[in-house]
């Protein structure tokens, strides 16, 4: 017995299964985790290590070659590149494709545990951290209030609303950024210091010693048993400026005497929302967390917070949700009209009501039962995963018509409903099976590659090839089951007459109109027969044409799209102050703000928006983040207004100034990234600066080329 006899013979435990997988569907799709992306894992690790005071010779020196010479010892190490800064190295280190990070990472941080010996005192114990692009931000809001100014307001932030944010079910984060920091200034009299026999090292070290709450212990007294605590935290200005220090002399001296101590406020980031100053908090998710719920209940969060705390306003800067709820929107809108205008066109073809009934009845169930693979395969509803379903969904009807076209023809000669089903069904099951496992076999094997190509396409792959096994299911048991209940023949060929309407006109429109393209399909194919060679020699010059185009066609990683975000990066010369920093991003923003396309620009000076809690932060940086309006609302594309923005800030002097667009990758966590980089690899810095200043130059020269710039950067002065 096959599957078209058992499913005619057995028609309630077919229709049982069908609801059951109806039933796991919808379950599982509504437990699927949605991002813009699937999950990434790339084979690539970071250590960062601080050495304070030191400059960028001695840390490659001392911190960065050593590191170096460990981690090379690694298992499956690739490549190892490291770059040093003043106070900072940090070592990349890429591995094979297939490596286990998590072993990986284990291995990095017992190599380095071993050469901590070998590494200058003062050297902060390094940090080992898997590159995860997750640690993108997912949302960046703005805040103000009313009646607070801004450092009450940071520190409202800090200790209220960041704490409630990050008790989120999967937020890992909720910086704060910008705004003054409240801290205690020690301002030391280098004179009296010295008067005192003290060094400065000696001074910081009593500071940090005294400063400490320490255990203290344990007192039995009885049955009773009592815990010591000794509490050396400072807790006043007039308790520090009163702490004694012992000279070497032996004499006792008070730090007010040494030293001015002050309450200040010190800003080490300054952020702008259209101009105005405000406090941004930057929300990061953890590994695998359903980036449109936690951003929605982010959103949440901060309405209740805003109606407890009295004055606070918030709006959003960036929101990866909306993007990725838009972007899916779209392709499942295309999905959609894709499957409806399949099951009109079926219609005017058949013209039958009943043949299209059961044709349209199989694509939900296929899709369906696609939901439940794509949920216990560990997949994720994105752009790929969607993709392949979209891709899916003409292809999904192709068995169920080919199963249907024979149980019709069964039917028209004179065979019984069931015996017709069985009949037809059965004689083309290992035709359809074959034809369908020749398509998985197409998109299957992306499954088996490494790299990322594999990571990224992997999840399209599967999907497809779960929808065609769905649908060949679906063509074997579903089709065969309706159509012995609800298929008729009528009189007319298979024509239901039903009321003159609008879709019987049409399908006998299009009837009459395939019946001419028949006949000249017939006319043609007989003079192609009798021409045979003149069609080989045109076919075989049409393939070479096309052959010979192929390097005409552009090549993308990823179709550019209209995120309507841009992001622009100004770095000015190193030791430049964060004020001045300020004031050049400041114009920045309101070069751009002018634009009337732009809808938000929020300025970030001392911190880029790229990272995350990695990103790095330098008083001679900064980050706009811009908004632009819908895409309907707006004449130009995202890329013509980037244009017009370069052409404005390239003629500001002094500043490093970079206008990118946001696409797919970066919106989903790649990070923006230069469309081609060289490595030019050497032993003297000298010589290299001067060689990456001639390639810098002549790659200029190349039409297409923007924005070409070396990784080397001056260091402070």
């Amino acid at each position: 017995m096959n599957l078209a006899q058992f499913s005619t013979r057995r028609p309630v435990a077919v229709t049982m299964v069908i609801l059951v997988l109806i039933v796991l569907g919808t379950v599982s799709l509504t437990r699927i985790s949605i991002d813009l992306l699937p999950k990434m894992t790339l084979p690539i690790a970071a250590v960062m290590a601080t050495y304070p005071g030191a400059g960028p010779e001695e840390m490659e020196e001392l911190v960065a070659k050593p590191l170096e010479s460990v981690l090379a010892t690694v298992s499956n190490v690739d490549s190892i590149q490291s770059i040093s800064s003043a106070d900072a190295a940090t070592i990349i280190v890429q591995f094979n494709w297939g490596t286990d990070m998590d072993f990986a990472t284990l291995d990095m941080r017992e190599k380095i545990d071993l050469a901590l010996s070998r590494l200058p005192d003062g050297v902060d114990r390094p940090m080992v951290v898997k590159f995860d692009p997750s640690m993108m931000p997912i949302t960046i809001l703005s805040v103000s209030s009313e009646g607070r100014d801004l450092a009450s307001l940071k520190t409202l932030l800090e200790d209220k609303v960041a704490p409630r944010l990050e008790r989120i079910d999967g937020v890992a984060y909720a910086t704060v950024m910008g705004g003054p920091q409240e801290e205690v200034r020690v301002l030391v009299d280098s004179r009296r210091l010295a008067g005192y026999g003290f060094s400065l090292a000696q001074l910081v070290q009593a500071l940090k010693a005294e400063n400490l709450n320490m255990p203290g212990g344990t007192i039995d007294q009885g049955t009773r048993e009592f815990i010591l605590r000794t509490t050396g935290e400072f807790k006043s200005l007039d308790e520090l400026r009163n702490l004694v220090l012992m000279s070497p002399q032996g004499v006792g001296v008070r730090l007010g005497d040494l030293a001015d101590v002050e309450e200040v406020e010190d800003q080490k980031e300054y952020t702008l929302l259209n101009g105005r100053p405000s406090i941004g908090i930057m929300i990061q998710k953890e590994a695998g967390a359903n980036t449109v719920k936690v951003a929605d209940q982010v959103h949440r969060e901060m309405d209740r917070l805003s109606r407890e705390l009295s004055g606070i306003k918030y709006s959003y800067v960036f929101d990866q949700a909306k993007f990725i709820q838009r972007s899916i929107g779209n392709l499942t809108s295309n999905a959609v009209s894709g499957a409806v205008l399949a099951i009109i066109i079926l219609y005017l073809f058949l013209r039958n009501v009943r043949s299209t009934l059961v044709i349209a009845l199989s694509i939900p169930i296929s899709i369906i039962a696609t939901f439940t693979l794509v949920y216990f395969n560990g997949l994720t509803l994105n752009m790929m995963s969607l993709g392949g379903l979209a891709l899916g969904v003409g292809m999904l009807v192709d068995n169920s018509i080919v199963v249907l076209e024979n149980i019709y023809r069964h039917r028209e000669e004179g065979e019984s409903r069931l015996l017709a089903a069985q009949n037809g069904a059965g004689e083309v099951a290992m035709a359809i099976t074959a034809s369908t496992l020749t398509t998985i076999a197409v998109f299957l094997p992306i499954v088996f590659i490494q790299g990322l190509t594999a990571q990224i396409f992997r999840e399209l792959a599967l999907t497809v090839t779960f929808s065609l096994l769905a649908s060949l299911l679906v063509a074997l048991t579903v089709v065969p089951m309706l159509a012995s209940k609800i298929l008729v023949i009528n009189g007319n060929g298979g024509t239901t007459p039903g009321r003159p309407g609008v879709f019987y006109r049409a399908s006998h429109w299009v009837g009459r109109r395939l019946a001419a393209l028949n006949d000249r399909y017939r006319a043609l194919l007989a003079w192609a027969l009798d021409h045979r060679r003149g069609v080989l020699l045109g076919a075989a010059a049409a393939f070479i044409l096309s052959l010979l185009a192929v390097p005409l066609v552009g090549a993308e990683f990823f179709p550019a799209t209209d995120a309507g975000r841009l992001s622009v990066s100004v770095k000015l010369p190193s030791g430049t102050t964060l004020e001045e920093t300020d004031k050049v991003a400041e114009r920045v923003g309101q070069i751009v703000s002018a634009y009337p396309e732009v809808e938000t620009v929020f300025v970030s000076a001392g911190r880029s928006l790229q990272g995350g809690n990695m990103s790095g932060s330098d008083s001679n940086t900064a980050s706009l983040n811009i908004e632009l309006k819908p895409k309907s609302e707006r004449r130009r594309s995202d890329r013509e207004i980037a244009d017009a923005i370069r052409r404005q800030v390239a003629k500001i002097p002094g500043a490093e100034i970079r206008v990118s667009v946001s696409d797919v990758m970066s919106m989903g966590g790649g990070g923006v990234s230069q469309a081609i980089s060289l490595s030019i690899r050497g032993d003297d810095q000298n010589v290299l600066r001067g060689l990456a200043a001639k390639a810098e130059a002549l790659v200029a020269e190349v039409p297409g080329t923007r924005e070409v710039q070396t990784s080397f950067s001056e260091g402070r002065p």
